[in-house]
């Protein structure tokens, strides 16, 4: 897991697949706050979406095997849960064709994500997105990457 801000976030820092979605979205980001909320298909390394949503007490645990997370706040507030996958207990078998396996435990890290801050999850990395921070709900808009392993 990375934690960051736009304005640290340098491609050089990465290779392969990951290079390229960040010189993409280093190059197009101030695009993303005015996109609507949907799936946006860049090349076959990678894609992202645009989400909108309200914050939650409770979401549920999550982990990827194909693709890496970036998680771009472009505005509001959120808190998110992390741990390493085998820290915690799989409540069912990886599925493959959702890319999806979900978990129950206890976090390690608790990171709160302001306006252009943003989060690398790699497949090791499980995550509980979507939480309200100390200062209660509130709306998000997000840009997630998905970028093949």
């Amino acid at each position: 897991m990375i934690t960051t801000n736009l304005i640290y976030l340098k491609e050089k820092y990465y290779t392969g697949n990951m290079q390229k979605a960040v010189a993409y979205l280093i190059q197009h980001k101030d695009e993303f706050i005015t996109q609507e909320a949907g799936c946006y298909e860049v090349c076959p390394e990678f894609f992202y979406m645009i989400q909108e949503y309200q914050t939650k007490k409770s979401t549920i645990w999550e982990s990827h095997k194909e693709y890496i997370d970036i998680q771009l706040v472009l505005d509001g507030e959120e808190l998110l849960e992390a741990s390493f996958v085998h820290d915690l207990t799989p409540l069912a078998p990886y599925d493959k064709e959702k890319d999806f396996c979900g978990f129950e435990g206890q976090a390690n890290s608790i990171i709160t994500l302001f306006k252009n801050d943003l989060v690398i999850f790699y497949p090791e990395d499980a995550h509980k997105p979507a939480l309200q921070s100390a200062s209660g709900a509130c709306a998000i808009k997000k840009c997630l990457f998905k970028v093949l392993v």
